[in-house]
C-alpha cells in the first residue's frame, strides 16, 4: 500500500500551494491508478479537494482524467465540485469549444482560460477503419488527436477576441509527446504511444501547456511552455532516480507566461534495489541505516542470483528486513 506516502505528499502539496499563494492548482490525470479505486483512495482525494477550498489562497481547481481513470466516476460529483470552482474534466466533450472555462475572479472579471482536455481515447477523436492495420490504425489516432488540439485552438482564439483583456490560456493534455522521456517501466503503455503529438502540434494560441501521463517531469520540444511535472512521488523503483516536482507558472499582468518554477517534492519513502546472491544481500540488508522515529521505512526490491534458490528466501529476507527495520 502507498496510501501513507500519498496522503504525505498531498499535505506537502497544500503547504505548497499555502507558500506560493498560487491561484490556480492543475492536475492533467491520473487522479487515480485503478477505474476502480479503494475507498481510502477517494476519501483522501476528497478530503484533500475540501483542504485547498478551506485552507489555501487557491482560488480555482482543474483536474483532467488519465488513461487509468475512469471518466463518469471523475464526472459524477461535477455539479457539486463546481460550486466550489473545481473543475473536472474525466470525459472529453463531443465538442471542443464545451472542454474550454473561462475562470473568473470574485468580482466576475475574466482571469484565465483553461481548455481542460483529459485522457483522449480513440472513440473520442476516430473512427474505426474497416480492415486498417496497426500503424495505420496509430497514425488514424495520431492525426485525431492533433486536430483535436487544433479545433480546441480556434475556439480558445474565438473566445480571446471576445474579451476586452488579454489573460492565461492554459491547456492541458494526458498523452505521450514527441520525445518525451519514459521509464522502462512506463514505454509500453498505450497502442501507439509513441510520438502522439510534437510541440509543433500546440498552437501558440495556448501560453502554457500542462502535460500528464509521463512520470518524469521534463519540457517537451524545449520549450518551457509545454511541460510535464511527472508524478508526485515515485511510482516504481525504475523512477527512484528521478526528481519528484511539481511546476509553478507565473504570469505577468498582461497575462503572458513570464516564468516556469520548479518545486522539488520530498521523497517521502525510499525505494531500494538490492541485487546479490543469498549472503550478499544478507550483509547488504544488514548494513543498511534503520529509519529515523519520523520516517518511513524504506521498500525493498529484492533480486536474488543463485543456481538453486533454496525453498525459503522469500521468507528469510523478509526476516532479514523486519530485524533491520526495513
Amino acid at each position: 500500500s502507498r496510501d501513507t506516502e500519498q496522503v504525505l505528499a498531498l499535505e506537502w502539496l497544500l503547504d505548497t500551494l499555502q507558500r506560493e499563494q498560487a491561484d490556480m492548482l492543475i492536475v492533467s490525470g491520473d487522479v487515480f491508478d485503478v477505474t476502480n479505486p479503494p475507498v481510502y483512495a477517494e476519501r483522501a482525494y476528497y478530503h484533500f479537494l475540501n483542504k485547498v477550498k478551506t485552507t489555501t489562497p487557491c482560488r480555482h481547481v482543474v483536474i483532467t482524467g488519465g488513461n487509468h481513470d475512469a471518466p463518469s466516476k471523475l464526472d459524477a460529483p461535477g455539479d457539486l465540485l463546481r460550486a466550489f470552482n473545481i473543475h473536472v474534466a474525466g470525459a472529453v466533450k463531443e465538442h471542443p469549444a464545451d472542454n474550454i472555462l473561462l475562470l473568473k475572479n470574485a468580482d466576475g472579471t475574466a482571469e484565465a482560460i483553461v481548455a481542460a482536455l483529459p485522457f483522449l481515447r480513440e472513440r473520442d477523436v476516430a473512427q474505426g477503419v474497416p480492415g486498417e492495420n496497426v500503424s495505420e490504425r496509430i497514425d488514424r489516432i495520431r492525426a485525431g488527436i492533433v486536430q483535436y488540439y487544433r479545433d480546441t485552438a480556434k475556439a480558445v482564439e474565438s473566445l480571446c477576441a471576445q474579451l476586452p483583456v488579454q489573460v492565461p490560456v492554459i491547456a492541458t493534455g494526458h498523452l505521450y509527446a514527441t520525445g518525451a522521456s519514459a521509464t522502462e517501466e512506463q514505454r509500453n503503455i498505450y497502442l501507439g504511444n509513441l510520438d502522439h503529438i510534437s510541440a509543433t502540434d500546440f498552437d501558440p494560441v495556448f501560453d502554457y501547456v500542462a502535460l500528464g501521463h509521463i512520470h518524469r517531469a521534463q519540457r517537451i520540444g524545449g520549450q518551457e511552455r509545454i511541460r510535464y511535472s511527472g508524478s508526485l512521488i515515485p511510482l516504481s523503483f525504475s523512477e527512484i532516480k528521478d526528481r519528484k516536482i511539481v511546476l509553478i507558472a507565473d504570469f505577468t499582468p498582461e497575462g503572458r507566461l513570464s516564468a516556469v518554477r520548479e518545486v522539488e517534492a520530498p521523497l517521502f519513502r525510499p525505494l531500494v534495489t538490492l541485487r546479490g546472491t543469498f549472503a550478499e544481500l544478507s550483509e547488504k540488508i544488514a548494513r543498511l541505516k534503520p529509519p529515523k522515529a519520523s520516517a518511513l521505512p524504506p521498500w525493498l526490491k529484492v533480486i536474488v542470483r543463485a543456481q538453486d534458490l533454496p525453498a525459503n528466501v522469500n521468507e528469510a529476507l523478509r526476516k532479514e528486513a523486519k530485524e533491520a527495520g526495513v
